[in-house]
């Protein structure tokens, strides 16, 4: 770098260790960035066979209305508790610029996101990690760790992501409650990226009005298929709502991404059948690695399996899928020494990745 911008950008900008999307590999199968194999709803042609010349010259205008409404109808809330963004990543940078900043405390989950990090170092805020620890063949939140660092370091920003990026592992609504209640001057952010793929019994988009301090992020990427339209959105209190806005995007998401995505929301039946066949190929793709490997595969509630490759190095069980064509995620990012993170993708790519694992087991 040229040693000149070092007295332009602040020092914090410079020195931080920013998270950066993986190559845009096409020649193999992406079992690395829990992308939706099964693609989304067909019914997404009906809004692209409707575009009209206006809806590409014309700047989109009306705050995203259509899939605010959209959105609102679907949850039954308030649509002052909804705002777009472009994919929840936005919504994360947004949340993290407009609250903290060199003399903030933000705590964050280890493991978890590298995004979450890159921001925080960029603001100059004071990382503190809270654990989610294995317990035999489970991870699990340490509550009572969380609380006891909000308890001491009284954070302006505390993140949970739910379920768990790369464990696959959730945190009981009850417990998301009694956190957000010891968070006394701060956000609680919930990043539910992966929701949609949970047991997901209570939630907690009911409660952001009796829990002011809780904000939610959530994406159209994973579960309905569509990350590169980039669509996101923050479901909070009108309050927060009305605060965040005022850091949007000038003219949102356009107005072609908002009706792919509603004709998207509306297809219940097809995503319903989705759910059902990622948990199916998930649940059977875990228990053939238990059962017929010497590695182990963790429980998930998502579109991803978390697997311990014991005393094989993960990198050579990287290497052995990439030579057979499939790219997966070595853990040794998050600090998980022989792990390996794999998508869940369709039922003959699973087969596939669980046979060369069967070959190369110890």
């Amino acid at each position: 770098m040229d040693k000149s911008y070092k007295s332009i950008f602040s020092k914090n900008y410079i020195d931080a260790r920013v998270y950066k999307a993986p190559l845009n590999e096409t020649s193999k199968i992406r079992l690395y960035m829990n992308e939706n194999y099964f693609g989304p709803s067909p019914k997404y042609k009906d809004a692209v066979l409707k575009i009209i010349d206006r809806d590409l010259y014309q700047y989109q205008s009306g705050g995203n209305k259509m899939l605010i409404e959209a959105l609102s109808e679907k949850y039954k809330i308030s649509n002052k508790e909804i705002l777009i963004t472009a994919g929840s990543a936005e919504s994360i940078s947004q949340i993290f610029y407009s609250i903290l900043n060199s003399s903030s405390v933000v705590l964050l989950p280890d493991p978890g996101w590298s995004y979450y990090r890159g921001i925080s170092e960029l603001l100059g805020a004071k990382i503190i990690n809270y654990k989610i620890n294995r317990n035999n063949d489970t991870f699990e939140f340490d509550v009572n760790d969380l609380i006891k660092k909000i308890c001491k370091f009284n954070p302006k920003l505390v993140v949970i992501t739910n379920p768990n990026m790369p464990t696959g592992n959730k945190m009981e609504y009850n417990d998301i409650l009694k956190v957000s209640k010891y968070l006394k001057n701060g956000i609680l952010l919930v990043d539910e990226a992966y929701i949609e793929f949970s047991d997901e019994k209570r939630n907690l988009y009911k409660c952001v009005n009796k829990y002011r301090n809780i904000i939610i992020t959530r994406t159209f990427s994973k579960f309905y298929g569509l990350a590169n339209l980039r669509i996101g959105y923050i479901i909070a209190n009108p309050d927060i709502i009305d605060l965040l806005y005022k850091s949007s995007d000038l003219f949102g998401i356009s107005g072609i991404s908002q009706k792919i995505a509603i004709e998207c929301l509306r297809d219940t039946d097809y995503y319903s059948k989705l759910k059902n066949d990622v948990l199916r190929i998930r649940d059977k793709f875990i228990e053939s690695i238990n059962r017929e490997t010497s590695f182990y595969a963790f429980p998930s509630q998502s579109n991803f399996v978390l697997v311990d490759t014991r005393s094989m190095p993960s990198d050579d069980v990287v290497n052995k899928l990439e030579a057979e064509g499939f790219l997966v995620r070595d853990c040794i990012t998050y600090g998980m020494e022989n792990f390996i993170r794999i998508t869940i993708g369709k039922e003959e790519m699973m087969d596939g990745v669980f046979r060369i694992l069967k070959e190369n087991t110890l």
